[in-house]
């Protein structure tokens, strides 16, 4: 068992008091007591991107505050990072794309071959139930010695369940400050480690078969994202230089080719072609769940590993994959289980939920309406989605919608255009502005 695994029931345990802690700043106790709207974003609604729409305007989202999957990063890998890149100001999914890069190739390490096909059902494996090891010198150490490895990343214990994904995530509560400028996030977790993959992986061939390992990187260099591809990609770039540095899989340097996701399924979907074009092995990306939805059947039918970072929709977790798409990015579940309980530990007991027609958006609001309702503490007629589309100019139409159910919370699901939905908001009485 790693040693972040050995204290993520520890972390689970007091996620409670740390929720209860932050209903300190609560303004209300029941339904119909609140006098202020609170207002939540989700992911994209919580980097320097988002603040920086409000950066004329003191105090306009002093009142707000989103989750995102986060991990705490070390300084020495935000300096890694900046070193293959100056300019970086955003890490969000960083460490995901790191970790999501090196466990294709321990996996592939380990399998003894570049085919997808053989190294995939090794992925699970490599994350959970063995000896700890937290870079890939280190567990190549121990599978060279006979041993079994459970990677521990810079994103934290993987513990990769059945379907390829966390079984526990890591996420950040960020608000802002009178400037519009993001505070020191709180560190949250949720899940439970006791969901990790239990299936052993197939007996490791003695011999290697399946030659080099190349990678492709399918990440948002452009759209709704693109605040975060830098990062994500410097990531990629930093593990494939660790890997080689360490000898390469099976004696070889990966190679790695470069696709951009556009935010968009269309775009993605010609960078695909490229990189299968390309022989690629495995794509890491893409970024958001709605390109993802738009490629995974292109990648996976293809023979082609498709590991995203940053795709968070449930529906990925029962998708017919063909045993061929992982994540390091936790599922939507977690996170809305998240959101429900600060929701209910402040007392909010009306809910708004704007989310864009997307499979993200509709995906993330269904789980947290979900989770509002099994508190027991929100019933389903207090709660009032409302699924915008994200390239509308006037918003006020949704705006109203809400108005009329006069909620204590808002929850925005959105990307890029959030922004303009808080202004929206403020502008309507109802948002983060103080």
């Amino acid at each position: 068992m790693g040693q972040r695994r050995r204290h993520a029931a520890r972390r689970l345990m007091i996620m409670a008091g740390i929720v209860a802690l932050l209903a300190t700043a609560g303004c209300g106790s029941g339904k119909g007591q609140v006098t202020r709207v609170k207002v939540l974003g989700t992911d994209a609604n919580t980097g320097q991107s988002f603040a920086q729409a409000f950066h004329d305007q003191p105090g306009a989202i002093v009142a707000m505050r989103g989750t995102t999957p986060m991990s705490k990063l070390s300084e020495d890998f935000i300096n890694r990072l900046k070193q293959r890149n100056p300019a970086l100001t955003d890490f969000t999914f960083a460490a995901e794309s790191y970790d999501a890069t090196v466990v294709t190739a321990l996996a592939a390490q380990t399998a003894r071959t570049g085919h997808a096909t053989v190294f995939a059902p090794f992925i699970d494996a490599v994350t959970t139930g063995g000896q700890s090891c937290n870079t890939f010198q280190q567990c190549v150490s121990i599978l060279d010695a006979g041993g079994d490895i459970d990677y521990d990343g810079v994103s934290g214990g993987l513990d990769f369940t059945d379907p390829g994904e966390p079984a526990v995530g890591s996420y950040g509560l960020i608000g802002y400050d009178d400037a519009s400028k993001p505070v020191a996030p709180t560190y949250l977790m949720t899940g439970d480690p006791k969901n990790a993959s239990t299936k052993p992986s197939p007996p490791r061939p003695t011999t290697t078969t399946g030659g080099s390992l190349r990678l492709g990187a399918l990440l948002p260099q452009t759209g709704g994202l693109s605040a975060y591809g830098p990062g994500m990609l410097a990531a990629v770039q930093l593990a494939v230089a660790d890997i080689n540095a360490a000898g390469g899989v099976n004696r070889v340097d990966v190679t790695l080719a470069q696709g951009d996701d556009g935010t968009d399924p269309a775009v993605a979907q010609r960078a695909v072609r490229g990189l299968l074009d390309d022989s690629v092995d495995a794509i890491i990306g893409p970024g958001a769940s709605s390109v993802c939805k738009g490629v995974i059947d292109s990648v996976t039918s293809a023979g082609v590993l498709l590991f995203s970072p940053a795709s968070t929709s449930d529906e990925f977790t029962s998708y017919n994959d063909r045993g061929l798409f992982f994540r390091t990015a936790p599922p939507d579940a977690l996170q809305a289980r998240l959101l429900a309980n600060v929701i209910v530990q402040e007392g909010g007991r009306v809910v708004g939920l704007m989310y864009q027609n997307t499979t993200y958006g509709l995906g993330l609001a269904t789980a947290i309406e979900q989770d509002l309702v099994a508190s027991g503490e929100v019933t389903k007629d207090d709660i009032m989605p409302v699924r915008y589309d994200p390239a509308s100019v006037d918003f006020g139409p949704y705006i109203k919608r809400l108005r009329e159910k006069r909620p204590d919370f808002i929850v925005v699901v959105g990307y890029d255009e959030s922004p303009r939905i808080v202004k929206a908001l403020n502008h309507a009485g109802l948002g983060p502005k103080r």
